[in-house]
């Protein structure tokens, strides 16, 4: 029995004598990444932006969130092989948003052992925060009553206190933003989640924490894509949505009511507004209309402060859920596109998008031009696709013809055998 267990104890240290030096080489490896970041800074939270409105250069820096010597304690995360979940978990958010930030950095110096991974197990416990969420604190722009987008990301908060912190800050480049609570994924109302809000306007990118330790992710992480006009056998007529189109209302519209001056915003605002306009030509639209007793339709008509009347039209139902019609009226709708405009408007001076909402005016005579600038647009393409499809027809009739130029054959090619003329 005793000569079992010593052989036992004897197999078990040679199995942790070879292990011994792959155990050294892995330290080794260790060693040598931090002694390659020994020199590198404790990261900081990074400026919302640089203030270059009226000459002032300055970058906006936040007061940290986490102490010095919580840094270091962090840092050391980095270097373990495995990051498990159970260790994330007692982490704070804008702890583990500071790990995130500091993993990258660190790993552009000297990559990192399994980078990939335990970056994948950070941010993956950031967008669980985010979906069992029973709240959402978003910033809004009051110019424009719709989420504010920072180059392109919608700013969104866990913390109260950090979404005023940042409106507070934005103040400073003259952005007059509000913040408002919105239901999360995890309330009982989640149809009407922020990320089912932000669906609708086409909103795709969301940065949570912005003015603190941040990071961006896909509105689609979080709820993924609901085509509400798409059609089906037991629903063939949904209403519409125009999400890319109702992403550029929002961006020209913020960036044209932002009360400033800088270098090239002329270049920048007629951009936006190209998009916006391309994309309206293109959109699909809710036409509210009633039927009289004599079998005529009426539409809903908006005026403008000097009294012209539009026709009214919505991107979608959250849209038309803002006009509030009067119950009883025998509304009803349909889906309407951009070339049936100049005869649902008739005499009117145009038509109106989204009246409680971008309340975008289309002027009759923009409709018109539009519509035809399209039609010579497709009369050219039309042209040109016709040239081209001759000239790749041209040289196949050219090789067509090219066999009855050596029908005549030199006296000794007759008296070849007929089926060599065919192989030729």
């Amino acid at each position: 029995m005793l000569f079992f267990k010593k052989k036992e104890k004897d197999k078990e240290t040679q199995e942790e004598v070879q292990q011994a030096p792959e155990v050294d080489q892995r330290q080794q490896e260790l060693d040598a990444i931090r002694e390659a970041h020994k020199d590198l800074p404790i990261p900081t939270i990074l400026p919302m932006f640089l203030n270059k409105l009226n000459g002032d250069d300055a970058a906006d820096l936040p007061e940290d969130t986490i102490e010095e010597a919580r840094k270091k304690e962090l840092i050391e995360l980095l270097y373990e092989p495995e990051l498990g979940r159970n260790t994330v978990e007692q982490l704070s958010t804008q702890e583990v948003l500071f790990v995130m930030l500091a993993m990258e950095l660190y790993n552009k110096a000297s990559e990192l052992k399994n980078f990939s991974q335990n970056h994948r197990v950070l941010y993956n416990e950031i967008l669980s925060r985010v979906r069992d969420a029973e709240q959402i604190y978003m910033l809004f722009d009051r110019r424009t009553g719709y989420p504010f987008l920072y180059n392109g990301c919608v700013c969104i908060y866990l913390d109260k206190d950090y979404a005023i912190d940042a409106a507070n800050r934005f103040r400073k480049i003259m952005r007059d933003l509000e913040v408002r609570m919105l239901p999360g994924e995890a309330s009982e109302n989640s149809d009407a989640s922020a990320f089912a809000y932000l669906n609708f306007l086409g909103m795709n990118m969301c940065m949570l924490d912005n003015g603190k330790y941040r990071c961006r992710f896909r509105r689609q992480e979080i709820r993924v894509n609901v085509n509400f006009s798409a059609s089906s056998e037991k629903q063939p007529q949904k209403p519409p949505m125009n999400p890319e189109l109702s992403y550029a209302l929002c961006d020209f519209l913020q960036e044209a009511r932002w009360q400033v001056n800088y270098e090239k915003r002329d270049e920048v605002l007629k951009q936006k507004e190209a998009r916006m306009l391309a994309l309206l030509q293109r959109g699909i639209y809710l036409l509210p209309f009633q039927e009289t007793e004599e079998g005529k339709r009426g539409v809903l008509i908006r005026k403008d402060k000097d009294g012209k009347q539009f026709l009214a039209i919505f991107t979608d139902e959250v849209e038309l859920a803002k006009e509030q019609l009067p119950a009883g009226g025998g509304w009803k709708l349909r889906s309407i596109a951009f070339p049936q405009l100049p005869l649902l408007m008739g005499n009117l001076a145009g038509a109106i998008l989204n009246p409680n909402g971008h309340r975008i005016v289309i002027p009759a005579q923009q409709v018109a031009a539009a519509l035809n600038a399209a039609k010579e647009a497709a009369a050219k393409k039309a042209a040109e696709q016709a040239e081209q499809a001759g000239a790749a027809q041209a040289p196949e009739a050219e090789a067509e013809c090219k066999p009855a130029e050596t029908e005549e054959k030199p006296a000794e090619a007759e008296e070849k055998p007929a089926d060599t003329e065919t192989e030729e």
